[in-house]
């Protein structure tokens, strides 16, 4: 499997990941983080997933 495609999984991963706790989060009360910032730190946590683990 190429690393983009190790990448583009790690960060769909997070993506849902991070939207389902920014939801619970906001649900709850309190403020979350901004709805732009999410795909970024998701594709962040890709990245830093996929080279620090390699599989």
């Amino acid at each position: 499997m190429s690393d983009v495609k190790k990448v583009a999984g790690y960060a769909l991963f997070f993506l849902v990941l991070f939207s389902a706790i920014n939801a619970l989060v906001r649900h709850l009360g309190g403020d979350g983080l901004p709805w732009i910032a999410i795909p970024f730190a998701a594709v962040a946590m890709g990245v830093i997933v996929a080279v620090n683990f390699s599989i």
